[in-house]
Parts: structure tokens; C-alpha cells; sequence
């Protein structure tokens, strides 16, 4: 077409190729202008957005960690840290107040051997086996005596050729890594075996030698009752604290069993010196964190301030109007002013000396807030941290709280398990005195709480039944509790609940008869029960368990009947700002759906472009038709003036 234009174009003298560019150019050119300043736009809010999402969730989950961290709360503390320290090992509840002692650290049994030539001479094959207990030690450096731990297996090393040196047995222990470690030592002259093994009286050891060639150097490395080639240089033990007044052992210098949260590391022993492990808070780095908290606000108010920019189109920044921002701005700033913690004492931001400025910024009270930190910091803390006001005497083991949602629970009528039992006939006067149990009739066959289980009772003649009773009791042990009161037999279950019960499933017809026991009355056990705000506890023996709304189980004990329990959950600034950092990134959220509805606008751009290129094509296509049409009619004009110019000169010439 533009070669076809071009060539008309000679008839005209028009160049009409540019005029039809510049006529396309001038309809196409502005509109595209506008859609790629639109696009544009939406690029910078959409990445505004992302900034504002971005600041949102780093300040909600820096608050999260300083929570999390312990500042804003009770830290536990020692009375003496020389002795023990103590780490935080989660966040559940705080750590009571107790004091204790450290009577004895627990210690490592260490044993060295005689001394060898060198540590790479050969010293023989055969097998080693080392046995894992309690070694009694005689005060000489040899063993008296030795109790294996029944639920760990020996580990039995076998020493090749190539293994058959203080180096190649030392290797072989270690890398066995069965908590034994094993050193060779040479003290100038002589080599020796160091072996190890791990903190706790369990964790002594004995090492049985099987030499291919008796007498070889490898039987230098026993260690056992009656043969100790082996030196004890010092005895596996326990740690020992009296706590309160009650002895505790524990098999390593590092607990994290005995109060719940915290870790205890033993550093020194001494006897009868008291630590006491409290809780407290840190005043100065409670005030510092809220300092933090404040700044970090700022930071994020500022954020949001420069993205919508001021008054004016000069000032405009790229969420100028935008409504998400507007949502989220209120949100934040309506945190300043909510109700928190549980109503007693300080309950909004302002009560604690932090107030807003009309641009939205906070500003801090120094003298006002290290003051209340000073005399009250857990009216502080509430603010922050979600809080717990509870009134549960009764309540055992506890758990499931932190996920608990916000509000008041009321429990009521609790009331704990029973077991089942079986009791029997009266025997009266038929009860024959001596009974004899014997090999024909000492086994019995019990189904307790479900499951079957056979005993034998002790042979011998009873002349009682309170002495029969007493042996049915050692036979059955702490499963089940034995009387005979009222001429009747009565087995009770030790558990409790619905699956609680006691029923014989075997036992000599005889003896059945004689202990009125042929036709038992069988009361099976009860689940506890209660209410929580009305609503049924879900009982299960002596537990009961509530399931929220959320999902979150809370479960508890229950050992003695309890009227009424209370609890009360208060979220706190942080759990708050979470939702709110959580809801605006969801569809429905201020955030999520401005990018939603800025994403579809993209899309739409890309359909407006397609459109503005379409019709371009076709007003170029068209221009091209009315231009060839105008050069075809120019061209044919020029063709008649020159046959009328060639004729008006013939005519002219005739004349002539």
C-alpha cells in the first residue's frame, strides 16, 4: 500500500504516507500516552502497597518477638549465678518461686588403663564388651561391685588386626558414639587409655575383655567385679538438690525438668547454700522495649504518611486517596485507643504515659512511664502480652491456654472420675477357714480396665479373708485395690472412668465359689464431667477438654470436686496488631483487596491498549482507501488535462 501511495503520490505530489503516519500517530499517540501514565500509577500504588504490607508485618512481628523474648514480661532469676544458671526455654507460664541447694553435681565415671610402650604397638584381637550401670568403686580405683541398666544394650567392639592398638581401640569406642569416649594420653613415656562416659550413676560402665590369645596386652583393658585392669579415677553420679527440703536427682548437670520453662545448668556444688530461683521483671529493659515499640509505630505511621503524601498535587504520593491506606492507617491508629488487658488498672496506652499527636505519631511520658514500670510493671506487660486471670484451684496439668480466643470462661460442676469395681457375694458363714491355694488353683485370669491380664497368687493356707485379700494384692500389685470388708470380696480399679472396671476372666470354679465370687456385681467407672460456659466438658477418666471455636483443646485434671473455675483471656497489643497484620493481606483485607483491584486494572489495561492498537489499524486502513482513492482521481484529472492540452494545441496548429 505504501508503494501504491508513493506512486500516486507523484500525481498529487503529496506525501501522503506521512501524512497518514502523522494523522495515526495523532489520534494513537495521546491515548497510549495516557494508558502507560495510568499504568504506571498503578505500578508505583501497587508496589506502595507491597511497602505498606511489608512494614505492617515486620512491625507486628517485631513486637511478636519482644513479647516473645521475655522483656515485656517476668524473667526468672537466681539468687546466685555463680552456682547455676538458668536460659528460658519457652513461653509458657512463669516459673514459681523455689529455693534449693546443690548438694552434688552429677559427675562422669573416668577410668584409665596401665601403661603401653606406645600407642600404635599391637596389643591383640578379640572383642570388647562394654556394659552400661551403676559401678559401685571400692576407694582404691577398682569396682565392687555393678547393677546393668536393663534397658540399654552392651556394646560389644571387635578388635581386628587392624584395630589392635590403644589407637585403634580408642577409635573404635568413639565411633561407636554410644555416650563412651575414649583418649589415648601419653605422659612422656607411656601411653594410656582415658575411656568416658556420660553424666549420671546409670551411665557407669564395664568392660569385659575376650582375647584370641590369652594373656595378649588386650586383657589390660577389663574392667569388671573380680578383674579391674582398668583404674577407676572417678565414679559416675547424679546431681543431688534439695529443693525445699526434698531431695532430687537428676543425671546430668543440665535440667530442664524440674520447674517448667527453664533450664537449669549446675556449675559448683556446695552443700547446704541456698539459691533461690524467682521472677521478676527487668525494669530498665521494660521501658526500653516499650521505647522501642513507640519508634517502630513512628516508623510505620511515617511510612504510611509519605506514601499518601499531603494536600496538593505537588505533595501527592502514590497512595494519595487510596482507601486501603485510609483503612489500615485507622486500624493502626485505632490500637492507641483500644481497651486491653483485663480492665484492672492501666488499660489503654495513654494510662502508661504514651499519648498520639494529631499526625498520628506517638510520644512517650519518660517520667510518667518509668515511674508505673518502676512500681507497677505488670500493668504495663498486660498491655502488650496477651494476660490470663484465673481463679482454677483444683485444676491439674493445665494446658492448651496460649491458643485459647480472647473472653471469659466459666467452669462449673466438675466433678472427677470414679473407678470401677467389682464386689462380691456375701460369703458368710461359707466361707471355710483355713483355704488352701495351692498349684491347682493360684492362677488367676483378670480383665482390668479392658485388658486381660493373668496372676498367681501365693500358695499357702489363709485363715482370713482379710489375709486372702492381702494376697490377691501382691499378686495384682498397684493395678487394683483388694479389700474384704463386710463378709465381701471388692476389687477396685486404680484408673478411672468410663473404661474403668474389674471382671474375672478365668479362676478355679472352686475358689470362685468359696470367695462368693461366681456371680460379682460389676459397677463400671464414670468420666468426669462439668460445664464451661454451660456448654458440656468433654470427660475422658479424670481429664476434661473443651475444644473453642478456634480449634484450640484446652485440657485439665481433675482430682477433687471443684464448683466453679475462672478464667479470663486478654489479648494484648501484640496478638492484636497480628490480626490486623494478618486480616489486610487476606482477599477481603484493606491491603489484599487494593492490590486485587489495582491487578484487575492492570488487566484492564492491557484490553484498553489491544483496543486503542485495533482501532488505529483501522483508521490507518481507512486513511490509506481515501488517499488512493484521492491520488487515483488526481491522476485521471491530470490525464484529461493533458488530452485536453494536446487537443486545444492540435487545434490551435490547424488553425495555423
Amino acid at each position: 500500500m505504501n508503494d501504491i501511495l508513493a506512486s500516486l503520490g507523484a500525481g498529487s505530489g503529496l506525501n501522503t504516507s506521512a501524512i497518514v503516519a502523522g494523522l495515526v500517530a495523532a489520534e494513537r499517540d495521546p491515548a497510549i500516552a495516557r494508558l502507560n501514565g495510568q499504568r504506571e500509577e498503578a505500578e508505583a500504588r501497587i508496589s506502595a502497597l507491597g511497602q505498606v504490607r511489608a512494614g505492617v508485618s515486620a512491625f507486628s512481628q517485631a513486637l511478636s518477638a519482644l513479647g516473645n523474648s521475655g522483656v515485656l514480661g517476668v524473667l526468672p532469676r537466681l539468687s546466685n549465678d555463680d552456682l547455676a544458671s538458668i536460659t528460658r526455654v519457652d513461653d509458657g507460664p512463669a516459673v514459681g518461686n523455689i529455693s534449693f541447694s546443690i548438694e552434688q553435681l552429677a559427675a562422669r565415671q573416668s577410668t584409665a588403663s596401665s601403661g603401653f610402650a606406645s600407642s600404635d604397638a599391637a596389643i591383640g584381637t578379640g572383642s570388647l564388651t562394654i556394659t552400661f550401670g551403676n559401678v559401685t568403686g571400692d576407694g582404691n580405683g577398682s569396682i565392687s561391685g555393678f547393677t546393668a541398666d536393663a534397658d540399654r544394650e552392651a556394646l560389644v567392639l571387635n578388635v581386628t588386626e587392624s584395630d589392635g592398638t590403644l589407637d585403634g581401640v580408642a577409635r573404635l569406642i568413639n565411633e561407636a558414639n554410644e555416650g563412651i569416649s575414649a583418649t589415648v594420653v601419653n605422659d612422656g613415656n607411656e601411653a594410656r587409655l582415658i575411656l568416658k562416659g556420660a553424666e549420671g550413676e546409670i551411665r557407669g560402665f564395664t568392660v569385659d575383655v575376650a582375647a584370641d590369645v590369652p594373656g595378649s596386652d588386650l586383657e589390660k583393658l577389663s574392667f569388671n567385679v573380680g578383674n579391674a585392669q582398668l583404674s577407676l579415677q572417678s565414679s559416675a553420679a547424679n546431681a543431688i538438690l534439695d529443693v525445699e527440703g526434698v531431695t532430687v536427682t537428676r543425671d546430668s548437670n543440665s535440667i530442664d525438668d524440674l520447674v517448667a520453662g527453664v533450664r537449669l545448668d549446675l556449675n559448683k556444688a556446695e552443700p547446704g547454700t541456698k539459691i533461690t530461683l524467682d521472677n521478676a521483671y527487668d525494669v530498665e529493659e521494660l521501658t526500653l522495649g516499650i521505647r522501642n515499640f513507640v519508634g517502630a509505630f513512628n516508623e510505620v505511621q511515617g511510612l504510611l504518611s509519605e506514601l499518601g503524601g499531603g494536600i496538593g498535587p505537588d505533595n501527592a504520593g502514590p497512595l494519595a486517596g487510596s482507601q486501603a491506606l485510609r483503612a489500615i492507617t485507622a486500624e493502626l491508629r485505632g490500637l492507641t485507643t483500644q481497651l486491653l488487658g483485663d480492665g484492672i488498672g492501666p488499660s489503654r496506652l495513654a494510662d502508661i504515659g504514651i499519648s498520639s499527636t494529631r499526625n498520628g505519631q506517638l510520644v512517650v511520658d519518660n517520667t510518667r512511664l518509668s515511674a508505673l514500670a518502676s512500681s507497677d510493671p505488670a500493668s504495663i506487660s498486660d498491655l502488650f502480652i496477651d494476660s490470663q486471670s484465673t481463679q482454677i484451684a483444683g485444676l491439674q496439668n493445665l494446658s492448651g491456654l496460649d491458643g485459647l480466643p480472647a473472653g471469659d470462661y466459666k467452669f462449673e460442676n466438675l466433678v472427677p472420675g470414679t473407678s470401677g469395681f467389682l464386689t462380691g457375694e456375701d460369703v458368710g458363714n461359707a466361707f471355710v477357714l483355713p483355704l488352701s491355694i495351692t498349684d491347682s488353683n493360684n492362677v488367676v485370669d483378670l480383665n482390668i480396665d479392658g485388658v486381660t491380664s493373668s496372676f498367681t497368687l501365693a500358695n499357702g493356707s489363709y485363715a482370713s479373708g482379710t489375709e486372702l485379700a492381702a494376697a490377691f494384692q501382691t499378686a495384682l500389685g498397684d493395678k487394683v485395690n483388694v479389700e474384704f470388708t463386710d463378709n465381701k470380696f471388692v476389687f477396685t480399679s486404680e484408673g478411672a472412668g468410663s473404661n474403668s472396671g474389674v471382671s474375672f476372666a478365668a479362676m478355679d470354679a472352686a475358689l470362685q465359689s468359696d470367695l462368693g465370687l461366681l456371680a460379682p456385681t460389676a459397677t463400671p467407672g464414670t468420666d468426669a464431667s462439668g460445664t464451661v460456659n454451660g456448654e458440656a466438658l468433654t470427660g475422658d477418666g479424670n481429664s476434661l477438654s473443651y475444644t473453642a471455636q478456634n480449634g484450640t483443646v484446652i485440657s485439665f485434671a481433675i482430682g477433687i470436686p471443684v464448683a466453679e473455675a475462672n478464667i479470663g483471656i486478654f489479648d494484648g497489643l501484640a496478638t492484636r496488631l497480628s490480626r490486623i497484620a494478618d486480616a489486610a493481606g487476606l482477599p477481603s483485607g484493606s491491603i489484599g483487596a487494593g492490590l486485587a483491584r489495582l491487578q484487575r486494572e492492570q488487566a484492564a489495561f492491557a484490553e484498553t491498549e489491544q483496543r486503542i492498537e485495533s482501532r488505529s489499524e483501522n483508521y490507518e486502513e481507512r486513511l490509506r482507501r481515501q488517499f488512493g482513492a484521492m491520488e487515483a482521481a488526481v491522476a485521471q484529472f491530470r490525464s484529461t488535462r493533458e488530452f485536453l492540452t494536446q487537443q486545444i494545441d492540435l487545434w490551435t496548429n490547424q488553425n495555423n
